[in-house]
């Protein structure tokens, strides 16, 4: 710079050596002057709304214009950067040097992500995002790691890489019962069943067969003269309506199916039934039969109680039932009552027997009835089947009808055969030296018994039911025991 500059520098005002406009000359020195700048946001930082020359800044005024964002006040140059999508110290940066989180898009709204679409943000980028991965289907909400699984066609409900029956966490309510169609008439077996979401081959999710042993036998079935309940409808011969006429012959009618008839009527029919009396008095009416007591019937069962009202064969009508329909143990409860279905599982004695749930006869055979004496109920779908067990640490509670067995702890099993016929029982593969026996039921009759068959292992054979348990008692020669394998064919 020459001399003529410089002198010239020297005399030109400030304010105009670097652009600024003219301070007001009045009121205030020229140093005492200041520019300023609009500052709404009151962070000391102005935006670039110039006010002008002031002698003194005034609130809501800056001496800068260096706000990037005159609205908030966390917002200027040299503030703390935060997460909230803002520049907060105005470098051009955004969140810089804040932590940052894994988020999940949740499009199903379940509250877990899918985890193949990790976001990294310092805050929830949207409303559809969690910090929970896992999900393996983020378009049904109730498909997550929390949602129970449950039998539905192969679907993962709760993400652990299992469905419906491979995953032992699966829902038992969700399982349909699988029932045994041994005969293939389409129809199962009421006692023979697995819960599952997919039934074993050779099964039906319905239980209306009356006997799996004979594919004539069955719902679809035809009613015949011939002593079988054909049909499945309880039914049996001329009492179905639906039987079949041609194996009719003349008999004594039973009008009204009591059993009582009158061999002074005759009707065609399949053969005359095992009659308690041939002299019906009224063959129209059920209830009247022969000369009998008849008690009062308040909850109108057709089974009185209390002393008898009127000794006569025909029906007096008045709220009467029959005494041989026999003496109702709950009058006022029209459930209960001689005659009706027990349930084996209610604690109820529905059929006024004395008995009780699977102690009453009725009850023999149904899955979850085990007999005091019986360790544990077997009830296989099918066969060839093995259990396997231990009667270390088992209590001494049989007494071998063969071979020697002094003191052997022993695991007996309530077994319901599958089949009728004849079935082998073995321990072929048991370590140590076993008895092997079998009776018809609790202190019942022995059906067989067997110490060394091969070795010193054990096998018997047995006729068996379908649907009718037996007692099967796995034992120790002498004081012998340890685990073993029982073995059905």
């Amino acid at each position: 710079m020459n001399r003529s500059s410089r002198l010239l520098f020297l005399l030109t005002p400030w304010w105009a050596v670097f652009g600024c406009p003219e301070p007001p000359l009045e009121g205030c020195g020229e140093f005492d002057q200041v520019f300023a700048w609009e500052d709404a946001d009151g962070d000391g930082f102005g935006a670039h709304v110039p006010i002008g020359w002031q002698c003194e800044l005034r609130q809501g005024q800056s001496a800068n214009d260096a706000d990037c964002d005159d609205t908030r006040d966390d917002v200027f140059p040299n503030a703390e950067e935060g997460c909230d999508l803002a520049d907060n110290d105005c470098d051009g940066l955004i969140d810089e040097e804040t932590p940052y989180s894994p988020w999940y898009p949740d499009e199903d709204g379940d509250g877990f992500g899918d985890g193949l679409a990790l976001l990294l943000s310092c805050q929830q980028p949207g409303p559809q995002y969690t910090r929970v991965a896992g999900d393996c289907d983020d378009t049904r909400p109730d498909v997550n790691p929390e949602a129970p699984e449950i039998c539905n066609e192969g679907v993962d409900d709760d993400c652990d890489g299992f469905a419906d029956d491979a995953d032992a966490g699966v829902d038992p309510a969700s399982q349909p019962h699988w029932h045994r169609d041994l005969d293939r008439d389409g129809y199962g077996d009421p006692y023979a069943y697995r819960a599952a979401c997919e039934g074993p081959r050779g099964s039906v999710l319905n239980d209306a067969d009356c006997d799996d042993t004979d594919p004539d036998l069955s719902p679809d079935g035809s009613e015949v003269c011939d002593h079988i309940d054909n049909d499945c409808d309880g039914l049996v011969d001329d009492e179905d309506p639906d039987v079949d006429p041609a194996g009719f012959q003349l008999v004594i009618a039973d009008y009204d199916h009591d059993k009582f008839g009158n061999p002074d009527e005759m009707t065609m029919g399949c053969w005359n039934p095992p009659f308690n009396n041939r002299l019906d008095c009224d063959d129209h009416d059920p209830l009247a039969t022969i000369e009998q007591d008849w008690y009062r019937d308040d909850d109108g069962d057709l089974s009185g109680a209390g002393p008898s009202q009127v000794h006569q064969c025909l029906n007096p009508g008045g709220g009467l039932a029959p005494g041989l329909n026999g003496v109702d143990c709950a009058p006022s409860n029209p459930a209960i009552y001689p005659g009706q279905r027990e349930d084996c599982f209610d604690g109820v004695d529905q059929d006024c027997d004395n008995e009780v749930d699977c102690a009453d006869s009725e009850c023999i055979g149904v899955p979850g009835c085990t007999p005091a004496c019986a360790d544990q109920a077997w009830a296989p779908g099918g066969l060839p089947a093995s259990q396997n067990g231990t009667t270390i640490g088992q209590g001494d509670d049989f007494i071998s009808p063969c071979g020697f067995a002094n003191g052997a702890p022993d695991v007996s099993f309530w077994f319901t055969p599958p089949r009728s016929g004849n079935m082998t029982f073995d321990t072929l593969g048991s370590p140590y030296d076993t008895v092997l026996y079998a009776y018809t039921d609790c202190g019942g009759l022995l059906l067989g018994c067997n110490d060394d068959f091969v070795g010193l292992q054990s096998r018997i054979s047995v006729n068996v039911t379908a649907g009718t348990p037996i007692l099967i008692v796995v034992d120790g020669y002498s004081s012998s025991q340890g685990p073993f394998t029982l073995n059905a064919q």
